[in-house]
């Protein structure tokens, strides 16, 4: 499971429930990641990093929208299953309830 992507829609989700520091260093991290990605890793790679960047500056609809299509690019180049994630963030709220 992709952290970054993690918190990137733990924030669409809810954006309350991330604060401005991280995502800012969500996107810091995951511009890291990009940047040292091996070959085999190096588009999945920018994908997370341009949804982080994103979702550090989602304060526009834009920005939302393209952080979710940006989610939506992900999961269809990664093939990891978006629903995990889904239940993942939910099962982190029912925790903190």
């Amino acid at each position: 499971m992709n952290k970054h992507i993690l918190l990137v829609m733990k924030y669409l989700d809810d954006n309350n429930s991330v604060t401005a520091q991280e995502l800012l260093d969500n996107h810091k991290a995951a511009a890291i990641a990009y940047a040292t990605a091996a070959d085999t890793d190096f588009y999945t790679a920018y994908i997370y990093a341009l949804a982080a960047d994103a979702a550090s500056a989602a304060d526009a609809d834009a920005d939302v929208n393209y952080a979710k299509n940006t989610i939506d690019w992900y999961f269809g180049y990664s093939k990891e299953n978006k629903q995990d994630y889904i239940n993942e963030i939910a099962k982190n709220k029912g925790d903190k309830q």
